[in-house]
């Protein structure tokens, strides 16, 4: 009974949640998002391939925790492949049209790199912080 009731009240969240607000700008944010997104999985794989260049080259200390941080990076990096994929598969036509154009503006590309690398750092920060607690 008390699982019927659980499912139940998890069907009522999902159905009333509010529909998304129609916006101008939300192309563009969706694009910027896939343009940042395209930026920290390229930060993850350059972080993955380095992980493993180390362990190619014996610099490696401690074989049980490298193994725990290479585990964790290739798991990032799945899911941002993954969500990429998603993100990018959902647009539309004239939509990855401008994400084509977008990906040769310097300016943006600039902004993209400045904001993944603001995630990368704070992403840092969270396993810094969980890791001495």
């Amino acid at each position: 009974m008390k699982t019927l009731q659980q499912e139940w009240a998890a069907q009522v969240d999902s159905q009333t949640q509010p529909l998304p607000w129609q916006s101008k700008n939300k192309g563009s944010e969706q694009l910027a998002h896939i343009l940042a997104l395209e930026k920290t999985v390229q930060e993850y794989k350059s972080h993955v391939e380095q992980l493993e260049k180390d362990l190619i080259n014996d610099h490696v200390s401690d074989i049980i925790d490298y193994d725990l941080q290479l585990t964790s990076a290739k798991g990032l990096l799945s899911k941002a492949t993954q969500s990429l994929r998603q993100k990018k598969c959902a647009l539309g036509v004239s939509a990855q049209t401008d994400l084509h154009l977008l990906r040769n503006n310097k300016w943006l590309q600039t902004q993209t790199n400045a904001h993944a690398l603001k995630i990368r750092i704070r992403e840092q920060l969270c396993q810094c912080k969980f890791e001495l607690e």
